[in-house]
């Protein structure tokens, strides 16, 4: 989204090209962070990140953090989308799958999800929370993890539910889905959940995101917009491979309850080849 500032940012001095370089790379920063807090995040002066804006031709910090938002396309309706790039969309949204593929899946992601899934094997309890379009991830979360043993509940749209299920057990896991529109409830839940003791672990697009920053392991994996439309094939992938590795892990469960399905299947009259 910043293809026309890379030639801006080249010929600035070090400083400022290291903080155009890292803005690029990951431009949520800009979402969730005002200059001051950007700047302590960068390692920089207040001041310093004021003066790399006004070099890209911006006023200050607010007017660069709100065209960065309309580029995003947080400002637009899905109408207005279709309306302005027609059929580009599908174009678009294949390269952007595979793009989001190769950034999201790196080693550091696959440690965090190898992380996750070690916790996530061992726990008494897991919370799947998902609300708006994330309540679909925690869904299918829900529906594959269901076959390994594990004994989960899931809340996607409610807050007070949420509450509720954070009070009914000690040392519970909280799986959370939050991207780029974050709810303060939410977070501030979070909060309470862990000054409790439970255990929360994010899948998020960006390491700043207020739920990553609640959070004892953080999965940052971006999604690209391409219209109203948000790739998923990156997260998807995710829950694959986190629900891969518990399987093996609790890969005794797993059998036992793959076996009593089997024998329900056979047993049944609804589906074809049952007897």
């Amino acid at each position: 989204m910043f293809e026309d500032l890379i030639e801006k940012v080249r010929h600035m001095r070090r400083e400022h090209r290291r903080i155009g370089e890292i803005l690029m790379q990951n431009p949520s920063l800009i979402l969730y962070l005002n200059a001051s807090e950007l700047a302590k995040y960068l390692g920089v002066s207040p001041s310093s990140v004021v003066r790399f804006v006004k070099k890209l031709g911006f006023k200050g910090y607010p007017d660069f953090r709100r065209a960065v938002i309309e580029r995003v396309g947080f400002n637009k309706t899905p109408l207005e989308f279709v309306q302005e790039a027609g059929s580009q969309i599908m174009n678009d949204i294949r390269t952007k799958e595979l793009s989001a593929m190769e950034k999201s899946l790196t080693p550091e992601v696959i440690s965090a999800i190898n992380e996750a899934s070690e916790l996530l094997s061992v726990s008494d309890h897991v919370i799947l929370v998902g609300y708006a379009s994330a309540g679909v991830f925690a869904q299918l979360l829900y529906l594959f993890l269901s076959v390994t043993g594990l004994n989960i509940s899931i809340t996607t749209n409610s807050r007070v539910d949420f509450y509720a299920k954070i009070h009914m057990f000690e040392d519970q896991t909280i799986v959370v889905f939050s991207y780029l529109k974050h709810f303060k409830e939410l977070v501030e839940l979070l909060s309470r959940a862990k000054d409790m003791g439970h255990k929360v672990i994010s899948i998020t697009e960006s390491q700043v995101n207020p739920v990553a920053m609640r959070s004892d392991i953080n999965i940052p994996i971006w999604m690209e917009r391409s219209g109203f439309l948000i790739t998923l094939t990156p997260v998807a992938m995710a829950i694959n491979l986190l629900v891969a590795r518990v399987s093996e892990l609790r890969q005794d469960d797993v059998k036992r309850i793959l076996q009593k399905t089997k024998k329900m299947w056979e047993n049944s009259d609804i589906f074809f080849g049952g007897e």
